[in-house]
């Protein structure tokens, strides 16, 4: 089995790669990857093909004489909150999808593009975002999604290409990026810092990365036309816990004292109060569910960041 990552130096992306080498499901996977020009990609047991340019043409010219089971898309801009320029927006999430759909030489069995819960913008408290309801981003990188989203799925189905999209809500554990709530938070703990936070009163829907590695090796054992039937996917627990229990939970788990947490402290305009998604759909054509609880992800990611 061929397994095209893209991405594979993120967050998401480095989990799906160590998932695949230590699951013994599946025999003889042959994991791949593409390079950007001017990067470098060195990870034991991933093949590396090299991109030297970022256009169709340079798309067309690497992935010659390939034929993949599965492609994972997991490669974008615009995560980060500093991350705001709109050429690379363009570029990192609609462009380069679609140069990549266009430079697959034969049909996988699955495409799986992830896109992101920002998709959906604003939501009514208290109600679980289903996959149906219109999309409505408040921000550059919401709407680069959608629109990456949209125009692969629209691209796939010219070229008769089986995908899907995979909105993810509040992925957290090893791997973030520094800047990110968990880390942040642990570093500044651990320092005995004053920790600037927001009100904290914010719902999210939260999933281990761990949990999102696992959810997409899934997909290697279902009906691509079956899952594919249905254009996008929530990726999350389907359940709301506010920015300051899971604060509280890391102070509690590093035997730290609240009162270092300066709550109100920072403001965050245009962040909805509750971003919550309900994931049966998902759960429905997989039979795949969480297996980390929300308080044994944070004692994970706690010890790893502590370290």
């Amino acid at each position: 089995m061929k397994i095209l990552i893209t991405g594979v130096r993120g967050f998401i992306g480095a989990a799906l790669v160590r998932h695949l080498m230590r699951d013994n499901t599946y025999n003889n996977i042959e994991i791949y990857c593409l390079q950007r020009p001017g990067t470098q990609i060195n990870i034991s047991g991933v093949w590396v093909i090299p991109l030297k340019v970022l256009s169709i043409a340079g798309f067309v010219d690497a992935l010659s004489g390939y034929k993949f089971d599965y492609v994972f898309n997991l490669a974008s801009y615009g995560v980060s909150r500093g991350d705001a320029d709109l050429s690379h927006l363009i570029e990192g999430n609609i462009s380069y999808l679609v140069y990549l759909i266009k430079g697959l030489e034969f049909a996988p069995r699955l495409i799986v593009n992830i896109g992101s819960c920002s998709e959906y913008g604003q939501v009514s408290g208290g109600i679980r975002v289903l996959e149906n309801t219109p999309p409505a981003p408040k921000t550059t990188y919401g709407a680069a999604k959608v629109a990456s989203g949209i125009f692969a799925t629209t691209l796939a189905s010219e070229c008769n290409y089986r995908l899907i999209n995979l909105r993810l809500f509040g992925v957290y554990g090893e791997g973030e990026a520094r800047q990110r709530l968990l880390p942040y938070v642990v570093r500044k703990l651990t320092s005995n810092e004053p920790v600037n936070l927001t009100s904290g009163l914010q719902v999210r829907d939260w999933l281990y990365i761990d949990d999102v590695s696992s959810a997409l090796v899934s997909l290697l054992s279902v009906n691509p036309e079956q899952i594919a039937s249905k254009d996008s996917y929530n990726l999350c627990s389907g359940i709301g816990v506010t920015v300051r229990q899971v604060v509280e939970r890391i102070c509690e788990e590093l035997e730290k004292p609240t009162d270092l947490l300066r709550w109100g402290a920072l403001q965050h305009t245009g962040e909805p109060s509750w971003l919550v998604g309900d994931p049966s759909a998902f759960y429905n054509e997989t039979n795949w569910i969480p297996s980390i609880s929300l308080n044994d992800g944070i004692s994970k990611a706690v010890s790893y960041y502590a370290r």
